[in-house]
């Protein structure tokens, strides 16, 4: 008997499979990355530079300064029990482990020549004090991973400040916390660290001091996330116009969104509080979705000018370095992270890229240009010095 043109019970089932798969295909297809493009920050323009900075490697942050003229701040990431510093030697533990950690709660401003874009000179700021130093939660270097200008603050006397803010919210596998019990509490001291930007002018001032802590809760098991690992942070307006942290996980490109409004953070001398109590500074975090067009990249870096935000993407086997590029919103820019495709970017750089800045006028650091600095936690994860990127717009 031939066939009638309608589906048998066998063919059924079989169209039915088809049809399951296609729409499982449309599904992925609409979530895969689109196609990156050359043009822009890809061009031939782009350079490469190496620097070597005294007990500055693993850098994992740089932003540049909005007063000082040429001034960029750099961080590192991560303490190791391995890691040598000149002021530790001839220690032996305990002293010697405390004595790291002190040495790595460290900030670094460098200067860096708007032409030849050499590290000219380089300037280590240590924690003022080095108790907060031994403190997971207050300034104790356990996985630093970005670092971003701070939102417009007042003095006592109302003049404006620049703050600067440290992300401490890496997964911390070298430098696990623990309480006396032996129960590992790394998730639960992730925390931004809000800062005064210390005085270049001043050749004497060598030392910061946290101003504010904003405690974080636990992001394992949000949007599926298995790890508090959250590499890249953007300071901005909020939906509701408040001054709001914007940060995205290293893997699965999830975006969460943290108030930064003063009474929501604490003292470096307040205890943290329970993430049930009822202190407006108890730790807080909200997910506000996945990076539009960003899955399976791994997003180290971000930062944020007047006109446009970005983020880098590292290089590694699956896909080359990308710039990931954002126009800044009038109103909500979570919206904007997670609903409208970003303009991709391939450019240079290498695996060990955690680091993006926007670069400022050499005229006039308060103005920003487009151009864009990325930087490498090390030289082919060496210890001898760092490697960094221009990558001019256009």
């Amino acid at each position: 008997m031939g066939h009638t043109g309608l589906p048998r019970r066998g063919d059924t089932w079989r169209y039915a499979g088809v049809g399951a798969l296609l729409t499982v295909v449309v599904i992925l297809a609409a979530s895969w990355p689109a196609d990156p493009v050359a043009g822009a920050y890809g061009g031939a323009n782009q350079s490469s530079h190496e620097a070597s900075v005294a007990e500055a490697y693993e850098l994992s942050g740089v932003v540049a300064s909005p007063r000082y003229k040429d001034w960029y701040w750099v961080h590192s990431d991560n303490w190791e029990p391995t890691d040598v510093f000149a002021a530790c030697t001839g220690l032996t533990d305990p002293a010697l482990a405390e004595c790291q950690q002190v040495q790595r709660a460290r900030i670094w401003a460098l200067r860096i020549d708007p032409g030849t874009l050499e590290v000219r000179e380089a300037r280590p700021f240590s924690v003022a004090d080095p108790a907060w130093a031994l403190d997971p939660f207050l300034a104790q270097n356990n996985d630093w991973e970005d670092i971003s200008l701070g939102p417009p603050r007042s003095d006592r006397t109302g003049a404006a400040r620049v703050t600067l803010v440290l992300a401490a919210t890496g997964s911390a596998a070298n430098n696990r916390v623990r309480d006396a019990g032996g129960r590992d509490l790394t998730c639960e001291t992730r925390r931004l660290i809000e800062l005064s930007e210390p005085d270049l002018d001043d050749p004497a001032a060598t030392t910061w001091s946290p101003w504010k802590i904003y405690d974080l809760r636990d992001v394992r098991g949000t949007g599926g996330l298995g790890i508090c690992d959250i590499e890249s942070l953007v300071v901005a307006d909020g939906a509701d116009g408040e001054p709001t942290a914007f940060l995205v996980s290293r893997m699965q490109r999830k975006l969460f969104a943290r108030s930064l409004v003063e009474t929501t953070g604490r003292a470096p001398w307040t205890p943290p509080a329970a993430v049930d109590s009822d202190e407006e500074h108890r730790p807080a975090i909200s997910h506000l979705g996945g990076v539009r067009d960003a899955l399976g990249l791994k997003i180290t870096a971000a930062d944020i000018n007047g006109s446009h935000v970005s983020m880098l993407v590292a290089h590694s086997g699956k896909h080359p370095c990308e710039i990931l590029t954002w126009p800044v919103p009038d109103g909500d820019l979570g919206a904007t992270l997670t609903e409208k495709s970003p303009t991709r970017h391939v450019v240079t750089c290498d695996s060990g890229a955690e680091g993006l800045a926007y670069m400022r006028s050499p005229d006039d650091p308060s103005e920003t240009t487009d151009d864009l600095l990325a930087v490498a936690d090390a030289n082919e994860n060496a210890r001898s010095g760092f490697g960094y990127w221009h990558l001019p717009y256009g």
